[in-house]
């Protein structure tokens, strides 16, 4: 005798007992398999992938290169398509908004115009090209999306003399360009320049073209993300060495030097009381 006939022999208790037990069965066979699907996606979401995160401190507008970026790693679930996976589908982009050290690139935070000087320009400035050297550039390791001051050491003449004058032209420019274009060289500080593109009013380009044929620019570096101007004055040779000497009997710094007259020049400087 066969199973069916078997089956069809059983008494109807017999068969529902049988028909219980295949549907717990299977009940458990599909439960274990859910959870197991359940698991693997899971697993998959947790898997870490690779991702390009901020090595460093990134500055919105700066032009993202090698040095500024690591490779990382972080779970699949937060990897969306807008984080960037590979350093070469974001070289040369420029940041939209700052990036912290650590934090995933996202890609719509970047812009692809960074061949282009006019798109890194802020609307109501312009950019002016200063000349630099290695001494005046910080040993050209300024680059764009860096905040600098703009010193000028030129011949003032007063009380029919003629004296070298070091005075703060503007504080807090933003660096929009070095040389020739918007990289920094990947990062190698032997790269050289000869001049360093800012954004600045058109009040202040006017000060910055006038002050070119007059004297020598000096940059100073500002830290990342520091606003805040001081305020300063102009210093001649005599001024800074009684600066100096006063430093160094009250082992403290001066308060305050000597404010030199500034009428005539009619320009008021950025920052600068």
């Amino acid at each position: 005798m066969g199973i069916i006939e078997k089956f069809r022999a059983m008494k109807r208790e017999n068969k529902m007992l049988i028909f219980s037990a295949v549907c717990g069965l299977l009940a458990v066979i599909a439960g274990y398999a859910a959870i197991s699907m359940k698991e693997n996606q899971i697993r998959e979401m947790s898997r870490p992938v690779k991702v390009i995160l901020a090595a460093k401190y990134i500055a919105a507008r700066a032009q993202v290169t090698r040095d500024m970026v690591k490779e990382g790693e972080m779970p699949a679930r937060f990897a969306t398509e807008a984080v960037a996976r590979d350093f070469k589908d974001i070289k040369g982009y420029i940041a939209l908004a700052p990036f912290v050290e650590d934090e995933p690139i996202l890609i719509n935070k970047l812009s692809r115009k960074a061949e282009q000087l006019s798109s890194n320009v802020p609307t109501g400035l312009r950019a002016i090209a200063i000349p630099v050297d290695e001494t005046s550039s910080c040993g050209y390791m300024i680059k764009p999306g860096d905040d600098v001051d703009v010193l000028l050491t030129y011949d003032k003449a007063m009380d029919k003399r003629s004296y070298m004058v070091t005075s703060t032209m503007l504080q807090c420019a933003r660096v929009i360009a070095v040389g020739e274009g918007l990289e920094d060289g990947g990062g190698e500080s032997s790269r050289k320049y000869s001049s360093v593109s800012l954004a600045v009013s058109p009040q202040e380009a006017q000060l910055l073209a006038f002050a070119s044929e007059k004297g020598r620019f000096t940059l100073l570096l500002r830290p990342a993300g520091e606003k805040d101007r001081a305020k300063t004055s102009d210093m001649t040779f005599e001024e800074m060495v009684k600066f100096s000497a006063a430093s160094e009997r009250a082992d403290v710094v001066p308060e305050s030097t000597p404010v030199y007259d500034q009428a005539g020049d009619g320009i008021k400087r950025r920052g600068v009381e």
